[in-house]
Order: structure tokens, then C-alpha cells, then sequence
């Protein structure tokens, strides 16, 4: 049998907790949740902020309020809190909603008329709920003070928060069109990961055309929000497999995977692992330790898929990810574990925390996760245990694969007729940055061949170690199975591509 889904508030109220904590995008809507939360009963909702002091939220609540004081003579935290906590005098059963709660945790007096309230709050059978975007307890409160996490909206709450856009938009334009069955759920899709209601909203009136819903400029939006997340960058790739040269093996898997059972919904990238990694064991914060247990209670809790792409630098690996992205048509979320750093105790786990809960929110909890590495010295068993689907390996392109190559940047720089190269063990960032010299110096191929170093040349002998490490252990990018060291002469032929 199912269990019901039970507002924490409700749950919270009937255990008579005294002071609770609610993460909130938007503390407006929380109200308004817990409100209904209630179901019948009268509780008095009152609600304070620096700005209108303590204000009454229903009958009940200004009733409360206009005990206590006038709204200008509340607007000391310290002060009303101190008349809330009064055991001889302070008011019975009410909820108290204390806005943008963040800035309290910081103020040691605050946190004291805070937890003053809680035996008096309890014996008069009330209840103060702080409200902030990522609440975390102070060692002060840690204890008394239950954290819940407000439900991301669902796509019921979507759908319905459409049809109220359609409708008003019926009203100004009665030719409105409706959209369709299809239209409507790939709107939905586009407005799944918000983190409340109201930018939804935003969002709709702004895409709301007299010629229907621009799905393009919610998406636009969509982006321009979310950027606001510490450490993560989303956007919507247009590249296919089809603007890949050459790497057989990891194309082979990523339309399987895309055609599978288990449809993911949005790609997390993480470019160059190890070096975001690289500070942990350094770090005598304990900072980016406890970060590193987030991300990996997180895999292991939302059973995230991931892949791991290890190799030479240049080959392809980053553009994979995007491809892969656009080729499923989901979005790809560009996670930064450097910036989610913050600069006051206990900002990172805060921004780490929310980081998390957009990528879920933006994915539905269907999450592949891909990290790019040019070497897993840095790497720790448990990290590498995380990219469960496998761990592939990019060699030097073959000699059908650096073809290839220079026909896709040949193309892409309008140099159809010229000479390849002769070159041997080239990447595909080498390839490309000789076809844009050739173009932005208007040379031939030959002449801006020379002013490239390729990493064959500049670090072979390491390249050489990673690839004779990763023989036989890695699946190969290049091809279907594992990968194996073929000493392939890759040098171009030298005849003229015909483009």
C-alpha cells in the first residue's frame, strides 16, 4: 500500500514541534502551502520581516498581531521574539512565518531569542518556521530545529499553472490557440525544474504570444534562471552525433543508451574531474571533503548513470558529452565544483546542497552524468565506482578517423580544394585549430600545420604510459569493446579532400 504523501508541515504541527525549518524558493507559495497544510485547523498565521514587522496573515493572525504590537513597533527581531518567547504572556497556539531566516543565523543575539522560544512555543502549543532559500542549523540549533525541503512543483502543478495561462490569454484573445496534445507536454517538459511556482508563472505570460506559447523563449528563460545556481551552467545543444568524427564505440553506445528503457532527461557534465577533485585530501577545512560525500551519497542515492571519458587531450572527449546531449535533446548542466566554493562557513555544503537539487529538479531525478579525466591519479576508488556504465578510453584517431577529421573542419572553414597535411597522431582540437589558421591567416593547410605543436609531440611519452595503463582495462571510444594499443600510422595521404 502506498503511503501518502504528507505536507512536513501538517507532520510537524501534530507532533507539536515547536521551531522547524523550511528551504524555500519562494517563501509566498510555502505560506500558502502550509496554509492548506493545515486541514481546518484555525491555527493563527502571522509572518515577519526587517521591512513590515510582525503582520497578521488571516482573521486570527491579525488578531495575534494587534496584541503583540503595531507592525512598526515589531520590526526588531530580537524585541518580538522576545515577546513571543515570554512564558507569563506570549501568544497561543499561532504559527509564526520568520522570512529570509538566513540573515538570522548569523546574528548570535537572534540565534538566542530564537532559541529562547522553543519550551514557551511548545507549552502554548505554537510554532516558529524559519523561511530561507538553503537553511543550514547553526551547532547553536542543530539540535532543536528540524530542516525540511520544500516539494519542487510537480507536473501536475505545471499543467494546472498552463491552463490558467491559457485561459487568461483566451480572455485578451479569444482566437487563442489551444495547444495540443504534443505541445502541452513538451511545454511541461520545458518548465519541469523550476524550483516554485511563481518564475513558472513568469515564464508563461513572457512566452505568451496572440499565435500561441513560444517554446523557444521558455526554454530562453528557463536557462536565464537557473544560471543564477552557484556552480552550474545549463544550455541546450543543437550538435548531433553527426558533427562527430569518427569514434564509433561511444556513439554505438550513446544511441543505445539514449533508446533504452530508462530515458535520462538531462545530462550533467563535469570537464576535467580530477582537477576539480584534486584539492580534497589538501583541504584541512573539511570543505571540499564534505562535498565530495554529497556528490557521492547523491550518485548512490539517485542512482545516477554515469560514464567516465579518459584519454588523450583533444580527442573529442568534452564534445562528446555535448553531442550526446543534443543528439537526446535534453539539456546539458556544466558543473563547476570550484565555484560552488563559498567564502563563509558552511556556504559550500549550502551551495553544493542546491546545486543538487536543481540538476534533480531540471532532469526529474533522470540524471547521466559524464565527467571527462586525462589521468586518474587524482581519482579515488570510490569516485570510480560511481561511473557505473563504464569508463571509455580516446586514443589517437585512426587513419580513417583523422580523414574524417579534416573533411568536418575542412567543411566547417570552407577549404574545400586544399591539401591535407602530411601529419601524423593529430586530434581533432589540432585538426580544427590548423583549418581555422589556415582560414583566419588565409594560408594553405601546409603552412599553418607548422605553427601547430600536437600533444603527441609536446607529451608523448606520458600520453604513451595512459594508453598502455588503460589497454585492456577500458572500453574504447573509437570502436565497439575494449581497448586495446594498435600502433596505427595515421599520417593523412595527402590527396585532396573533394568536399
Amino acid at each position: 500500500m502506498k503511503t501518502p504523501n504528507i505536507h512536513p508541515f501538517r507532520l510537524a504541527r501534530r507532533a507539536a514541534v515547536p521551531i522547524m525549518a523550511i528551504n524555500t524558493a519562494d517563501p509566498a507559495a510555502t505560506i500558502r502551502g502550509c496554509a492548506a497544510a493545515r486541514n481546518g485547523k484555525p491555527d493563527a498565521f502571522l509572518a515577519w520581516d526587517c521591512v513590515r514587522g510582525l503582520i497578521g496573515l488571516d482573521k486570527l493572525g491579525k488578531e495575534v498581531a494587534a496584541t503583540i504590537g503595531e507592525p512598526a513597533d515589531t520590526q526588531n527581531l530580537v524585541q518580538m521574539l522576545a515577546t513571543v518567547g515570554n512564558p507569563d504572556g506570549g501568544p497561543r497556539g499561532c504559527t509564526i512565518f520568520l522570512l529570509n531566516a538566513q540573515a538570522a543565523l548569523k546574528d548570535y543575539t537572534a540565534l538566542q531569542a530564537i532559541w529562547n522560544c522553543r519550551d514557551v512555543l511548545k507549552s502554548a502549543g505554537s510554532s516558529l518556521v524559519l523561511l530561507g532559500p538553503s537553511l543550514v542549523m547553526p551547532p547553536e540549533l542543530s539540535n532543536d530545529v528540524p530542516v525540511f525541503d520544500e516539494p519542487v512543483p510537480t507536473a501536475e502543478e505545471i499543467e494546472t499553472t498552463l491552463d490558467d495561462a491559457v485561459n487568461d490569454a483566451k480572455k485578451s484573445v479569444p482566437e487563442f490557440p489551444e495547444p495540443t496534445k504534443e505541445e502541452r507536454a513538451r511545454i511541461i517538459d520545458t518548465l519541469t525544474g523550476y524550483l516554485c511556482i511563481f518564475p513558472i508563472e513568469q515564464a508563461l505570460a513572457l512566452a505568451t504570444t496572440k499565435d500561441g506559447i513560444d517554446l523557444r523563449k521558455l526554454w530562453e528563460l528557463k536557462v536565464a534562471s537557473l544560471r543564477n545556481t552557484a556552480g552550474l551552467e545549463i544550455s541546450q545543444p543543437v550538435t548531433t552525433f553527426a558533427d562527430m568524427a569518427g569514434c564509433g564505440g561511444i556513439k554505438d553506445f550513446g544511441d543505445k543508451l539514449i533508446n533504452g528503457r530508462q530515458r535520462f532527461r538531462g545530462v550533467f557534465f563535469l570537464d576535467e574531474i580530477e582537477k576539480m577533485l584534486a584539492g580534497g585530501a589538501g583541504d584541512l577545512s573539511g570543505t571540499s571533503q564534505a562535498m565530495i560525500e554529497q556528490f557521492l551519497y547523491w550518485t548512490e542515492a539517485k542512482k545516477v548513470m554515469a560514464l567516465l571519458l579518459l584519454g588523450v587531450p583533444g580527442a573529442g572527449k568534452s564534445w562528446t558529452a555535448q553531442c550526446i546531449a543534443g543528439q537526446a535533446n535534453v539539456p546539458l548542466l556544466r558543473g563547476s565544483m570550484s565555484t560552488v566554493k563559498g567564502s563563509l562557513v558552511g556556504q559550500s555544503e549550502a551551495n553544493m546542497k542546491q546545486l543538487l537539487k536543481t540538476i534533480d529538479s531540471v532532469t526529474q531525478e533522470n540524471t547521466l552524468m559524464i565527467a571527462t579525466c586525462n589521468s586518474l591519479d587524482a581519482l579515488t576508488p570510490e569516485i570510480l565506482a560511481r561511473f557505473k556504465l563504464g569508463v571509455f578510453f580516446y586514443d589517437y584517431p585512426t587513419a580513417e578517423e583523422q580523414a574524417a577529421l579534416w573533411a568536418l573542419y575542412m567543411k566547417k572553414y570552407e577549404l574545400a580544394g586544399d591539401t591535407v597535411p602530411q601529419v601524423s597522431r593529430w586530434v581533432g582540437r589540432e585538426v580544427e585549430s590548423c583549418c581555422h589558421r589556415a582560414w583566419l591567416f588565409n594560408v594553405p593547410l601546409a603552412e599553418a600545420a607548422r605553427s601547430v605543436v600536437p600533444v603527441s609531440r609536446a607529451n608523448g611519452k606520458r600520453m604513451d604510459v595512459l594508453r598502455q595503463s588503460a589497454a585492456g582495462r577500458f572500453l574504447s571510444a573509437s570502436k565497439p569493446g575494449i581497448y586495446e594499443v594498435k600502433e596505427n600510422e595515421t599520417a593523412a595521404t595527402g590527396r585532396s579532400l573533394s568536399l
